[in-house]
């Protein structure tokens, strides 16, 4: 078997506990100027794949069904260099 990638060991390390299972979660990262690695992207696609949970609404905001993929985003954004990120549980209201 080949390296494990940066998502596959992420995920691994991840604990699958969600306090608030009926919320949505939004990661808002910012680099701050920072060019984002390609190789970023590619492992949060292998993140969503992983945890069969999470999409991109826009270029820094991601939505997760899960906290663990939530956390695995944010674990994956610091590895990159991401010094801002947040993790918000939502409630869709209309």
């Amino acid at each position: 078997m080949g390296r494990r990638s940066t998502a596959d060991k992420i995920c691994l390390t991840v604990e699958k506990v969600d306090p608030k299972p009926r919320k949505l979660k939004l990661i808002i990262y910012d680099f701050k100027g920072k060019k984002i690695p390609p190789k970023f992207f590619d492992n949060l696609k292998r993140i969503f794949k992983l945890m069969q949970d999470g999409w991109m609404l826009q270029y820094s905001v991601i939505a997760t069904k899960r906290m663990a993929t939530a956390m695995a985003v944010m674990e994956l954004a610091k590895y990159y260099g991401c010094k801002n990120a947040k993790i918000y549980a939502i409630e869709e209201l209309a």
